[in-house]
């Protein structure tokens, strides 16, 4: 990604006779996929190909702020909507990454998986094919006239459990009473008033 902001910067310069930055893409592409197409890769492999996308991505977010630095301050950047909010992402992205990589752990606080989409977050669920799952939990009331109020929805990876009192007091100042029934995963079991 940040090989095709480079791109479209170097594309709308001013000063299109200035050489395009290198970016060592396909090298890094090269690496990445000798990488991934190990099995198992050893621990030792891992990290030097961590190491080594972290350099490549830093060395281009470097070249980004040097081309940023042509616009002044106050004039807009020439680049579309898509390619920005990735660049707002890329920074904290790699920041993650490299505390990662330096503390040698895998887990981190509001850890960004999507460049596009960096509200997700993985949710471990510990089910038997897929342990991590990625999307919004959402808490739904539906009344007898089959009406759909959304109680809850939060792309946090939190346990839904202690929402659910509340869901149900919920429930009752809307509508004036309990509900007749409270259908939940097996975790929570079924709730009867």
């Amino acid at each position: 990604m940040s090989e095709c902001i480079i791109d479209e910067l170097h594309a709308n310069s001013n000063r299109t006779q200035k050489k395009k930055p290198r970016t060592y893409r396909e090298i890094a592409r090269k690496a990445y996929l000798s990488l991934v197409k190990l099995r198992r890769p050893s621990n030792r492999k891992r990290r030097a190909g961590i190491r080594q996308q972290l350099q490549f991505l830093q060395r281009n977010l470097k070249h980004i702020e040097e081309m940023l630095t042509e616009y002044p301050l106050g004039t807009p950047i020439s680049l579309h909507n898509g390619l920005l909010r990735r660049y707002w992402v890329l920074p904290h992205l790699y920041q993650q990454q490299y505390e990662m990589y330096k503390t040698n752990t895998r887990r981190c606080d509001d850890r960004i998986v999507s460049i596009s989409q960096p509200y997700l977050r993985p949710i471990i669920r510990g089910k038997q094919g897929k342990t991590v799952e990625f999307g919004a939990k959402i808490s739904v009331s539906l009344t007898g006239e089959g009406l759909a109020h959304v109680d809850k929805l939060h792309w946090d990876a939190q346990h839904e459990g202690h929402d659910l009192e509340a869901q149900v007091e919920a429930y009752k100042k809307r509508y004036g009473y309990y509900p007749e029934g409270v259908i939940a995963d097996t975790l929570y079991g079924l709730w009867l008033p």
